[in-house]
């Protein structure tokens, strides 16, 4: 039989077994570490937005309806013993403002990513944030919750109802911890300047006829795709006629890889997209690797996005002829400096 784990055994692998001062100090030195090579580097996204520290607090990306007063209440009563409090976006910033978030990300000490049957995007989009900012999480998932495939093989807890939630959560939060990334270089590698592989994120939308279109156009412009999710046979099979052979990955370990060191990468940034393809947009963006998105007139992006410029298209036809026009120019504008 198991013997109970101390809460003293629990605030050490939390962390928390040591000062604020020193928990304050630590998160700051891995911001300075990490700082260059993400969002908030030289010529990055939010390369302009100060990092404030929240030693004893940790990061809430949740769904924004009735109950979210319910899981925060959950969590509070979850972490009381251990001094943690929560922060989320709307409480601290009031307001949902990209490069806000990320810095809530990178301030605390660790998120707690919540996968709802409405597999909302912004929390996917998010989580993938954390994993690009090297940033440990936790995936509380609801027991009807699809989760998303690059997510499914890591290790989450799966919760019944919010009373079991407060009880039962603060004492494993530290056996569902994922730290990938996290004070690991080589876990997610830096790219290489020869690279040519372009990552291409599509989800489960239109994979065949706009992975087809894609591919066909990074490679006359000499670049090797690479595809983010399962291999689609149809796909691979009109590929090879093409004499095109693609790379995919599917694992959050290789995905990651992939993105970081590719030349740069296509998302579809479609708001009824997969799970998988906004962790995936989220890796490449804490990154701070090359994005060029993509998604249909019909379709909006989810709100975390409105700060970045998209490729509208209506059909495959009308995407290879846009993005034939565009690219070349977001090229000059973007790779120029990698």
């Amino acid at each position: 039989m198991q013997r109970p784990i101390s809460i003293q055994e629990i605030k050490s692998g939390l962390g928390l077994d040591i000062s604020s001062e020193e928990r304050e100090k630590i998160i700051r030195n891995l911001i300075e570490l990490y700082k260059n090579n993400t969002m908030f580097g030289l010529g990055g996204k939010c390369s302009n937005i100060p990092i404030m520290v929240y030693p004893n607090h940790y990061f809430l990306a949740q769904r924004f309806d009735g109950k979210k007063e319910d899981m925060r209440k959950a969590l509070q009563d979850a972490f009381e013993k251990f001094n943690l409090n929560v922060i989320t976006v709307d409480t601290e910033i009031g307001g949902f403002l990209f490069c806000n978030i990320a810095a809530l990300i990178m301030g605390t000490a660790f998120g707690v990513y919540h996968l709802s049957k409405e597999q909302k995007p912004n929390v996917y989009l998010e989580l993938g944030m954390s994993i690009g900012l090297r940033k440990p999480f936790v995936l509380v998932r609801d027991r009807d919750a699809t989760v998303a495939s690059i997510v499914e093989f890591v290790h989450y807890y799966e919760m019944d109802s919010y009373f079991s939630l407060s009880e039962n959560f603060g004492g494993l939060t530290n056996d569902y911890m994922t730290r990938i990334g996290y004070m690991d270089e080589t876990l997610i590698p830096k790219a290489l300047a020869e690279t040519q592989e372009v990552c291409i994120s599509l989800g489960d939308l239109e994979v065949v006829d706009i992975g087809l279109t894609l591919a066909l156009s990074v490679t006359k412009h000499g670049y090797q795709p690479v595809f983010l999710g399962d291999t689609d046979t149809t796909l691979v099979k009109f590929l090879d006629r093409k004499g095109i052979k693609p790379i995919f990955y599917q694992k959050l370990q290789e995905t990651s890889n992939a993105i970081a060191c590719s030349k740069f990468g296509i998302y579809r940034i479609d708001e009824s997209a997969s799970p998988s393809s906004f962790v995936n947009l989220g890796i490449a963006i804490g990154l701070n690797r090359p994005t060029f998105m993509i998604n249909s007139v019909y379709k909006k992006p989810p709100s975390d996005l409105k700060i970045f410029r998209s490729l509208e298209f209506e059909g495959m036809s009308d995407l290879d002829e846009r993005f034939s026009s565009e690219f070349p120019t977001w090229k000059e504008q973007t790779l120029r400096a990698k």
